[in-house]
């Protein structure tokens, strides 16, 4: 169900599965039976067959494909040749690594999904990465410090850090400085200060990094954290 191997052995930290799935509730792993019988960086195929009695929504991440523009066709097998038949729904999408898309797939029928890859995106490699991880964040007195890191093969330009509430209302903002690529293999990184309002409350919030709509990072999975274990209540 993955489309390969995702964990190849000790130390092999690069994924090696076309995908992943996430299931919401209440459905779970149990009711989706899922092939990937074939396997690519521009092109796979999902076979699935919902066990339940109610629409199942699952959420697809990419991990080994290309980035751009995909075509999705998607239709039901109602004879059993693994090849659609009916029901037939075509939509053109941008996905890539670490990005998912929701898919459903209706009980008790054979669902047969075709992704193809058909206009190339900004490759990973010539791409900025801005990244946070739990331990790049501290609460000191009033403010929130956090380190960032420019982790891409490219220079990163100017961005925004934010930190939001639990609801995802934005609290407080300051700018990232354009950082320089690591080519040297040397940490390049910028330390932020965030400033917390007067009678805030920091449970349940967040730190993300926003970079303008126009730049492609390798991932966006590494541009938020969490303070959860950091909130104290402000005196």
């Amino acid at each position: 169900r993955l489309g390969g191997v995702a964990k190849r052995g000790k130390g092999n930290i690069y994924p090696g599965q076309t995908v992943s799935w996430k299931f919401r509730k209440p459905a779970t792993y149990e009711d989706l039976a899922i092939l990937i019988p074939e396997t690519g960086r521009k092109q796979f195929k999902v076979i699935a067959y919902n066990l339940s009695d109610v629409p199942v929504t699952a959420d697809m991440t990419g991990w080994m494909i290309d980035p751009g523009m995909w075509e999705i066709m998607q239709g039901i097998d109602t004879d059993g040749d693994d090849t659609i038949d009916a029901d037939t729904v075509k939509r053109t999408v941008e996905f890539e690594r670490t990005q998912s898309l929701e898919l459903v797939f209706k009980p008790k029928v054979m669902t047969i999904i075709h992704f193809k890859l058909k206009r190339k995106g900004t490759p990973y490699w010539i791409r900025p990465d801005l990244g946070i991880g739990k331990e790049d964040v501290s609460v000191q007195g009033n403010t929130v410090r956090v380190t960032v890191h420019s982790l891409g093969s490219v220079d990163a330009p100017q961005s925004n850090l934010m930190l939001k509430d639990s609801s995802g209302k934005t609290i407080a903002t300051e700018t990232i400085p354009a950082l320089k690529a690591p080519l040297d293999l040397n940490p390049k990184t910028t330390d932020v200060t965030l400033k917390i309002p007067a009678g805030v409350s920091l449970k349940g919030s967040k730190v993300v990094i926003e970079s303008d709509s126009n730049v492609k990072e390798i991932t966006l999975l590494n541009n938020w954290s969490l303070l959860t274990s950091f909130a104290k209540e402000k005196k």
